[in-house]
Parts: structure tokens; sequence; C-alpha cells
């Protein structure tokens, strides 16, 4: 049973003294990574302050300074992400909330919209066609369509008629039938000339 009590206590040692090295350590990244800021080297700044966020850091101050080194190595996306996750940790705080607007504004700007595929395209124009101007359009366009095939219909030759006035003259003819006057060719006996 000693032995294994001694075993306990190394090991309870072993990981106390690992915590406080682990805990030394992240002063000493979050220093190194605000040297690095301060020497302009944004990008190497942004690493460090990522390393201390993945070993499980959740402070505001840590997120600011990771957003502030992400915006300045152009690295918009980051940028937002580690601002908004500051303000969650630290609400209200103003500076955080100003460089927030700021990479927002620079997203906003770069923001390109990608082109629709046909089929969206179709969609959204038969869309178009079923609103009143679309309904208004289409009424305007078939009355000239209408009309259109009317004046062909009755003012231009029919095949196999040999008529010069075309159908016009066809249909008031046919048209005669019903009217009162009598049908086909009146003879005037005036003038047709008498057997003898």
């Amino acid at each position: 049973m000693q032995p294994f009590i001694s075993y306990c206590a190394r090991l309870f040692v072993i990981l106390i003294l690992a915590g406080t090295a682990a805990k030394a350590q992240a002063p000493a990244l979050f220093a190194e990574g605000n040297r690095l800021y301060e020497q302009q080297r944004f990008t190497d700044a942004a690493a460090k302050y990522q390393q201390l966020i993945d070993s499980g850091y959740q402070v505001a101050d840590l997120y600011f300074n990771a957003g502030n080194a992400y915006y300045k190595s152009n690295q918009t996306g980051m940028a937002v992400y580690s601002f908004e996750k500051a303000l969650r940790l630290q609400p209200g705080d103003e500076a955080t909330e100003r460089n927030l607007a700021i990479a927002n504004q620079k997203v906003g700007s770069n923001v390109e919209t990608l082109p629709l595929l046909f089929f969206e395209r179709w969609w959204l124009q038969w869309q178009q066609l079923h609103t009143p101007a679309g309904w208004a359009n289409w009424s305007i366009a078939w009355g000239w369509i209408f009309s259109a095939l009317i004046i062909a219909f009755f003012f231009f030759p029919v095949p196999g008629k040999n008529t010069s006035a075309g159908r016009s003259w066809w249909w008031v003819s046919s048209c005669s039938a019903t009217s009162p006057w009598p049908r086909g060719r009146t003879i005037n006996r005036s003038t047709v000339p008498t057997p003898s």
C-alpha cells in the first residue's frame, strides 16, 4: 500500500508542476505575441495568440489582441470572429465594438455576389411575369399580336383564291349571303338587247 501512496503523491506533484509550467508559459506567449505585434509582425503575433486560444484560454483581452493582429495581417474573417468572441466575454467594451465595426466594414466592401444559375434566372423571370406589371405587359403584347393577325387575315390574299382585294373582298362577298340583297350577278334589263 505504501508504494501506491508514494506513486500517487509523485503523480500529484508532477501534475501540479506541469500545470504551473503551463500557466507560466501562457503569460510568456501573450507577452511574445504583444512584442511581435509591436514589431509589426502581425501574422506571427496572430499565430502566438491563436496558440493560446487553442490551448483553452478564454480571455477577452486575448481575443481582442488576436482580432487586431488578424485585422492587420488582412485576415478579416478571423478578426471579426475574434472581436465577436471578445465581446461575448466582455460585453459593452467600446474599443472592441469599434474594431468590430471597422472589420465588418472591410468585409462588407469585399463581398461579391455570385452569378445566378440558369434555372434561378428562369425562375425569377417567371415570377416577374405574374406580377401586376407582368400581366399588363402580356395583355398589351397579346393585344398587338391579335390585332396584327386580324389585319393579316382580312387584308392579305388567300392562297388559291384569284381575288385582287384578298380576304376582305371574300369576307364581304361571303357575308352578303345573309344580306337582303340578291346574290350573284344582277342583270340590268334595259341594256340587254331583245331578240328580234
